[in-house]
């Protein structure tokens, strides 16, 4: 959950029926001066007037809540000595047409005076006569009972206006008096805390209407107009795990967050600094799974003080979400499955040095070199250091002169290189090298006009699926153009900034006008300074032709005057790029569409080498590699107890020894099952390969590097690549990125934060990997780290410390890796870490679904807010 999100002002409407703020009475009060008019009695939230010629009434500006007390303080000094009546009440309300008053309830408890004497205000002692009346208190009325409901103690006291406590106070001249109390009112019918289990559909704070769900035809929970829904108080007990389960029907995808708000036994919300991983849980159904009925399990533990929850639905758009089947279960343990034994010289298990079978992990790191020996200077290429000029597109030359080359290493000197663009790496054997970390800097930079076009695709690559984001100072400007060959492609006029200037905030001003996000211009959230306008390929890429394009970015200010700058790309509309870009980003080749699936003829089991194809139709001579694939089904949810309805769950890599035909032999054995009937299949894998970064600090500095969402350096589909000696100061997403990849090696290096930590990808480790190790490695200031995420199979994370983030063994069934000799110092939760220093993804995750077995942590120290492991 979202720290500083408040549900107070979104609970007093809706499930509030009857809402009354509390009434008290200062009655007979000869204390006070007479008739110089002034209302002598002070404090917050509250409404004074007067009840005769000595008397006074004070009620609550706001209605109290039904879930939680409410504290109130007033304070007066008495112009005589004497004495007043202090009555405890409820306000005053009568229905037009009705014959008599409202019942409306007030509880009353821990009453405190100072400047006098106030008897039993805590209600605790009850009178000898009547265990219903409290001492020293009479009542006015019928109706005012003590019971056992209390902020404090165990009692309270329950009044209306026809039924009151009172008790005659005695006061001094000068003397100043304050008193305080507590109150909160009766829940209604429909609002009444339930106890775990069923959650009743009706009692949901908002507008809300149940509705059948289509072709379900089951009756529903269907928010309406508004963001916020909340149930009703679900009781529980503090310290224990509870599942939280319901099922939900969609019109379209990425539509709700689910959050859960604990309360302690007076009805105060606990504190949500201590940021927790069932309190920030996004749900969101696939694209696929568009208008699909899914079902969604939420495994957490209520905190210490916890007494009571409520469940709360956040929406993110005006679609439908249909909601129903809540059920908030108390966990009880389960049986796992148990793993497949260790047996003395399996192939895939090791003696570790306690003498204890683990998984092989000696396969991590790569399996050979290739080093390139020739050397290309960027400085013969135009990148030089210290002039203050772009040297990506002379660093980008030097790349291309080494690729055609065949192999090649691009030597950085000592000194500060301007990265303005980026650089995009597809061939084989290339090293881009500097002379140290810290003695080569490679800095990115919003360029010194604040212009910029963004392309999210590798290097200066425009494809069919390639988004464009215009960025420009909006405050200096009346106009933006977006220019090819001298043509416009695009002209947007922007609001004046004076005019802007009127409003409360920017967000509010450009309402006013008509512009919204849908329709091009927005302001970015990283620097409201600056300006953007989001192209989609379809409305700018049928007017560009393929090959190399410049685009030209023109404002016009308030004087006519043009500012401008040109942007080089690589048009090529049949092409379509992963929307993961970096500013050096190293990428190979797989084949991911349909239509490249070569299923298998015949089963591959655990710690088998060899695969029969039904279909060899990608598998080209040169083809090295395959990725194996076994499809998200039913039969393995029930296996692996995941509610996953997408991703992966079961992808690896792997290098073909031998192949005959159909019949191929991998150099690895599988570590996971792969099943034919279940629809499993291999996939062409082309990485590239023997690739390095090595040498050098890479800083990306500016507020708007958190839109740009730019990783520093990137390995997308590799093998046996390496990252060493590397220094990354604020990455815009991930510092360094091993995406699909195997025996690759991370070592010798330190990560020093990122933009945008809270919400993005930030993290330091593997994803699709297999076989790969991370050494040596400090980072600071990230969401996840280490992280194992999606199939990571085999590999090895030792000898590193990480500060102010959390281990995990996150998404998409893990399984047997390893984290050793590491130190993980977790203390702050400042950046969305989930507060433990290890972290496993448990078996009923409807977003990351379940983790492998046999992960492993070996010889580590942690420091953490939550306890060190979380393994369920």
């Amino acid at each position: 959950m979202r720290t500083g999100f408040l549900l107070l002002a979104v609970l007093t409407a809706g499930i509030l029926c009857a809402a009354h703020p509390f009434r008290v009475d200062l009655r007979n009060a000869d204390c006070f001066a007479e008739g110089n008019g002034t209302v002598p009695i002070s404090g917050e939230n509250i409404r004074v007037g007067r009840i005769g010629k000595n008397g006074f009434t004070i009620e609550g500006a706001t209605p109290l809540r039904a879930d939680r007390w409410s504290r109130t303080t007033v304070t007066f000094t008495p112009a005589r000595t004497g004495s007043f009546d202090l009555w405890l009440r409820g306000p005053w309300r009568k229905p037009k047409g009705a014959k008599e008053i409202e019942r409306l309830e007030v509880i009353y408890d821990q009453l405190e005076l100072s400047g006098a004497t106030l008897q039993n205000g805590d209600f605790e002692s009850a009178s000898a006569a009547d265990p219903t009346l409290p001492e020293h208190w009479r009542r006015v009325g019928k109706g005012a009972v003590r019971l056992g409901n209390a902020v404090s103690g165990q009692f309270g006291a329950k009044v209306w206006h026809d039924g009151t406590l009172a008790q005659k106070i005695a006061v001094k001249a000068g003397v100043p008096v304050t008193l305080s109390f507590s109150a909160r009112r009766e829940p209604g019918e429909a609002e009444k805390p339930v106890s775990a289990g069923a959650i009743p559909l009706t009692g949901w704070s908002g507008e809300t209407s149940l509705q059948p769900v289509p072709k379900a035809g089951v009756e529903a929970l269907l928010p309406g107009k508004g963001k916020l829904f909340c149930s009703r108080q679900i009781l529980v007990k503090p310290s224990t795990r509870y599942q939280l389960s319901f099922r939900y029907y969609s019109e379209r995808s990425n539509l709700f967050y689910l959050e859960l708000e604990e309360y302690d036994r007076t009805g105060r919300p606990l504190p949500r600094t201590d940021w927790m991983r069932h309190r920030d849980t996004f749900l969101r159904p696939d694209l696929s799974l568009r208008k699909t009925e899914l079902q969604m399990e939420l495994p957490f533990d209520t905190q210490p003080e916890c007494a009571s929850l409520r469940i709360e639905i956040r929406k993110l758009s005006a679609a439908k979400v249909w909601f129903w089947d809540f059920q908030l279960k108390e966990e009880k343990p389960r049986r796992l499955l148990e793993p497949e034994p260790f047996q003395p010289g399996d192939s895939l298990s090791m003696r570790g040095p306690d003498g204890i079978f683990y998984p092989d992990f000696t396969r991590a790191g790569v399996s050979e070199r290739r080093p390139p020996k020739t050397v290309f200077a960027a400085r013969d290429f135009g990148a030089l250091p210290g002039d203050d000029r772009d040297d990506a597109a002379g660093i980008q030359k030097a790349v291309d002169a080494a690729a055609k080359n065949g192999e090649g290493i691009v030597q950085l000197e000592a000194g500060e290189y301007w990265l303005d663009g980026k650089v995009y790496i597809t061939a084989d054997r290339i090293v881009i090298r500097g002379a140290g970390r810290g003695k080569t800097r490679l800095v990115s930079r919003p360029r010194p006009s604040g212009l910029q076009i963004m392309n999210f695709a590798p290097g200066n690559r425009i494809g069919g699926n390639t988004r464009l984001e215009l960025y420009f100072p909006w405050k200096k400007c009346t106009a933006v153009s977006l220019l090819f060959d001298g043509k416009v492609l695009g002209r947007w006029a922007i609001p004046a900034s004076a005019e802007a200037e009127k409003f409360d905030s920017t967000e509010a001003y450009l309402k006013s006008v008509g512009f919204r996000k849908d329709r091009g211009f927005s302001v970015s959230q990283a620097d409201p300074a600056v300006g953007r306008i989001v192209l989609p390929p379809r409305e700018y890429l049928s007017k560009l032709p393929a090959g190399p394009c410049r685009l030209t970015l023109k404002t016009t200010g308030y004087q006519g005057e043009a500012v401008q700058e040109t942007f080089d790309f690589q048009v090529t509309p049949a092409q379509r790029y992963t929307k993961e870009h970096s500013l050096l980003h190293f990428e190979g080749n797989e084949f991911t569409a349909t239509t490249s699936r070569m299923p298998l003829a015949a089963d591959v089991k655990r710690g088998e080498v060899e695969v029969e194809l039904a279909s060899d139709h990608r598998l080209t001579p040169e083809c090295e590699y395959i990725f194996l694939n076994a499809p998200v089904n039913t039969e393995w949810d029930k296996l692996a107890h995941s509610p996953l309805a997408w991703g992966k769950m079961r992808r690896n890599a792997f290098r073909i020894l031998r192949r005959e035909g159909k019949q191929l032999t991998l150099a690895t054995p599988s570590r996971v099952p792969y099943f034919a009937a279940e629809g499993a299949f291999a996939t062409a894998f082309f990485p590239i390969r023997f690739c390095a970064a090595e040498g050098f600090t890479i800083e990306q500095q500016g507020k708007i590097q958190r839109d740009f969402q730019l990783n520093a350096i990137s390995f997308q589909a590799a093998a046996d690549c390496e990252a060493r000696n590397l220094e990354v100061v604020k990455a815009g997403v991930w510092p360094v990125r091993f995406s699909h990849v195997i025996h690759c090696v991370f070592a010798d290096s330190v990560l020093r934060g990122a933009h945008f930590p809270r919400s993005l990808l930030s993290y330091a480790g593997f994803e699709y990997g297999t076989h790969c190790l991370m050494e040596r490695i400090e980072t600071f200031d990230l969401r996840h780290a280490p992280l194992l995420n999606w199939c990571c199979s085999g590999c090895v994370i030792r000898d590193s410390v990480f500060h102010n983030s959390d281990a995990q063994f996150h998404s998409g069934y893990c399984l047997e890796n390893l984290i050793e000799q590491c130190r993980i110092i977790e203390t702050t939760g400042k950046f969305s870490s989930y507060g433990f220093a290890f972290y496993s993804t448990p078996f009923n995750d409807g977003m990351h679904g379940s983790c492998g077995p046999r992960n492993v942590i070996y010889n580590c120290d942690a420091r953490s807010r939550r306890s060190s492991i979380y393994l369920l």
